[in-house]
Order: structure tokens, then C-alpha cells, then sequence
């Protein structure tokens, strides 16, 4: 039996544990700015990277 992922949920599924986890970074980074001031650009890194694959994703759509 051989079983074969689908490449669409394989970029989903990262995609979305990209943005939890920039979520979660942005909630610890509301709760201790003065500690962790850098936590909002680690924030910042997987939304970037989530939103570049969509735009690779759409390319060439109509």
C-alpha cells in the first residue's frame, strides 16, 4: 500500500502552523514587551513567509 501526500494540504498545513505560530509569538510578545522587545519581529518571519507562499501559490492563476 503506498500512500502519497497531496502537495496543496502539505502548504496548508504549514501555512497554518506558520500563523499560529505568529500568533503565539505576538500574545507573548503583548505580555512582556519590556522583556522579549524583539518577539514581535520573530512574529513577524512565519506571516512573512506565509504570505510569500500564497503569492508563489496564485502565480499564474486567473
Amino acid at each position: 500500500m503506498t500512500s502519497e501526500l497531496d502537495l496543496r494540504a502539505v502548504v496548508l498545513l504549514l501555512g497554518a502552523i506558520g500563523v499560529l505560530t505568529s500568533v503565539v509569538l505576538l500574545h507573548l510578545w503583548r505580555q512582556n514587551r519590556e522583556l522579549l522587545p524583539a518577539a514581535a519581529w520573530w512574529a513577524a518571519g512565519p506571516l512573512v513567509i506565509f504570505v510569500g507562499t500564497v503569492l508563489m501559490g496564485l502565480r499564474g492563476v486567473r
